[in-house]
């Protein structure tokens, strides 16, 4: 008998030998086999409806994002230059849980903060137009700036376990802090929102260097530490307060007062009261009318040179 016969003799031996005494130990132990089997299944089943309930909430959380990203940017639609509504962020936010309520925050102070960015547009748009807009000059960009990052800071103080909203938050918080830097009415404010800005920047770099935020942030890190960008903040912060008001105002609607003068017997050429077009002048004035416009018309042409158009075939015109 050949070696390699010879193994597989032993290797079939030893799985008979093992099936026999599985078997073996099933007839001794079937009521402790049934009850590992129940539960193996118990915990696979378990498994899985937390698998559905998880899948199940995220799903609901994001037709609850697209809804609300809906009813959010429906008013840029319906309303020219108007920016994303943070109200319906909001709203679900007070009804949600844990990191999805911090990611509704965190859209709705974002929406804030595009309602800033468009306030600053307007309020230079106004400067330089002719007629003052007077609701684009009462506009207050530094206040809803400041209400966008003090929602970013609250979600900061909230976001303890999930280092990616975390990141998000400070990201913003950042962003939010330059703007208020560049509408601030003293230089020493300036410097203080840069330095604020550039600390939050830092705090992400060094706590969360693996977050996609972080690259952006470290560039604006090095940028800010520029001392020409902390005189770049003051000059625009300072353009921007002293943005001019147009003197001009909206003309009044100008109607016309003699409009009861009119006279009710002068010819017209509609007949209200037939409801149809009917010509008020005889024939007589018709053709008197008619043959002063042609003696004019002679009179004219006999004062104005003549004047002949010659078309060649470069299609350029020659006068004459």
């Amino acid at each position: 008998m050949s070696k390699t016969s010879t193994k597989h003799e032993r290797d079939k031996n030893s799985l008979e030998r093992f099936l026999l005494n599985c078997f073996d130990y099933f007839k001794k132990n079937r009521e402790r086999v049934y009850q590992y089997i129940l539960v193996i299944l118990l915990v696979i089943l378990a498994a899985m409806v937390i698998k559905y309930i998880m899948n199940r909430d995220t799903a609901a959380f994001q037709n609850d994002m697209d809804n609300a990203y809906y009813l959010s940017t429906n008013r840029s639609f319906l309303e020219f230059g108007s920016t994303p509504d943070p109200a319906p962020y909001e709203e679900l936010a007070a009804n949600a849980k844990g990191d999805y309520a911090l990611i509704l925050k965190l859209a709705a102070a974002e929406s804030y903060w595009k309602e800033g960015t468009s306030e600053v547009e307007r309020k230079r748009a106004n400067s330089k137009a002719a007629v003052n807009d007077e609701t684009a000059a009462s506009l207050d960009p530094e206040k809803t700036f400041n209400k966008a990052f003090n929602e970013f800071e609250n979600v900061l103080k909230e976001a303890i376990k999930s280092t990616d909203v975390k990141a998000r938050a400070l990201y913003d918080a950042a962003i939010a802090a330059e703007s208020l830097a560049s509408v601030a009415k003293e230089e020493t404010v300036v410097t203080e929102r840069l330095a604020k800005a550039k600390s939050y920047y830092q705090q992400l770099v060094d706590t969360i260097p693996d977050s996609a935020y972080a690259k952006p942030a470290k560039q604006r890190l090095i940028s800010l530490s520029r001392p020409i960008s902390t005189e770049y903040y003051k000059k625009i912060a300072n353009d921007f307060i002293n943005l001019p008001i147009p003197e001009g105002k909206a003309d009044e609607p100008i109607v016309s007062d003699q409009l009861t003068d009119l006279d009710p017997n002068a010819p017209s050429a509609v007949n209200l009261e037939q409801g149809e077009f009917s010509l008020e002048n005889d024939s007589a004035t018709t053709s008197e009318t008619s043959e002063q416009n042609q003696n004019a018309e002679t009179t004219e042409s006999s004062e104005i040179p003549s004047v002949e158009t010659n078309v060649d075939s470069t299609d350029s015109l020659k006068i004459n």
